[in-house]
């Protein structure tokens, strides 16, 4: 009873969620499944440790707990497992906005230096200098420029496809 007046002792100092000790409260029932271990202590476990690390690492609990019997009829392993799934999904979401974010500056900085190397090439005619060596290597450039745009392109595809964007 002293580590379940514990949990909620950590529970009753935190004003909400965000400042409760999920670090204590997971190892809190970490002890409590070494003393009186229980499908039920595992599952808020499960919750304990995704609040600290992450729905994933709590999901991976409670995906060790679906095969338990004594779980099979207790609504609140579903329940738990949804609210993670939708977590984790949330993150993925915010994740790839940021990827998305990240291509599209990418991409205008391509663009950016796609147009410098256009007007270098046409000061270079403005000024009559006719040296293939160096308009290869500005066509070169410019080839480069727009295979890191195909690249872009294909990693934001492949970030939108990771999180089931159409």
């Amino acid at each position: 009873y002293q580590l379940q007046a514990a949990i909620a002792a950590c529970h009753a100092r935190a004003a909400r969620a965000d400042e409760t000790d999920w670090a204590r409260i997971s190892a809190l029932y970490a002890t409590l499944m070494q003393v009186a271990p229980s499908p039920v202590v595992e599952l808020n476990r499960a919750v304990a440790v995704s609040m600290q690390q992450g729905p994933v690492a709590g999901l991976a609990i409670v995906d060790g707990l679906r095969a338990d019997k004594a779980l099979r009829q207790y609504q609140w392993l579903p329940s738990v497992r949804g609210d993670l799934l939708e977590a984790h999904v949330a993150l993925l979401g915010a994740r790839v906005s940021l990827c998305n974010a990240d291509f599209d500056d990418v991409s205008q900085r391509l663009d950016n230096a796609r147009a410098f190397v256009g007007r270098a090439g046409a000061r270079l005619g403005d000024a009559g200098v006719n040296d293939e060596i160096l308009r290869l290597d500005l066509a070169g450039f410019g080839a480069g420029i727009d295979d890191a745009r195909q690249l872009a392109a294909r990693l934001r595809q492949g970030a939108d496809r990771a999180a089931g964007v159409q």
